[in-house]
């Protein structure tokens, strides 16, 4: 997935590995968002990995800033953690592009983001549920959801970028050149 990624580049692979193997092993007392995930990886592959890119590159950006282990490892966890409210949408808002939707549709697919704070919030801080909830929210405060208390923070807003970003690369198929 990595080597794929980031074909070429100067990333240190070592690291980002490390920091992986770190949160995977957090993540091991939360059985109930493990098997969330492994739900994902079955039945939408290609979110599961979008999700895993978005946490690596979460890592990979905010690693140019800090080289604190605990702000790194909450941007992998935010990255993979953000779009896990997609499990308990229908399977139809897989892989589809917004102009596909009626607008009902585009209401339910926004969910996502709610859901997955509240599968999450009995188990991590307010940092990652910050990515889960507000990762759609730009810079101007458009975007969904709305008015849940929890403003966006640096979290929110990287892994926006990043997600996006991961988005523009399923899109257009530049993870294949």
């Amino acid at each position: 997935l990595g080597d794929s990624f980031y074909k070429d580049s100067r990333i240190k692979f070592s690291a980002i590995k490390k920091a992986i193997k770190k949160c995977a092993g957090k993540l091991k007392n939360q059985q109930v968002v493990l098997n969330q995930l492994a739900i994902i990886k079955q039945e939408n592959p290609s979110r599961y990995k979008d999700m895993l890119r978005s946490g690596m590159l979460n890592y990979v950006i905010e690693s140019k800033f800090t080289d604190d282990e605990k702000i790194l490892e909450d941007c992998i966890l935010g990255g993979i953690l953000h779009d896990i409210g997609f499990l308990y949408l229908d399977p139809k808002f897989y892989n589809q592009t917004a102009k596909k939707f009626s607008v009902n549709d585009l209401k339910k697919m926004q969910t996502h983001s709610e859901l997955g704070y509240h599968l999450l919030k009995p188990w991590f801080h307010e940092n990652i549920l910050n990515a889960a909830i507000n990762h759609h929210i730009g810079e101007d405060n458009s975007g969904y959801p709305r008015q849940m208390g929890l403003p966006p923070n640096r979290l929110s807003r990287l892994t926006s970028l990043s997600s996006a970003f991961v988005g523009c690369l399923r899109k257009h198929r530049l993870d294949k050149a």
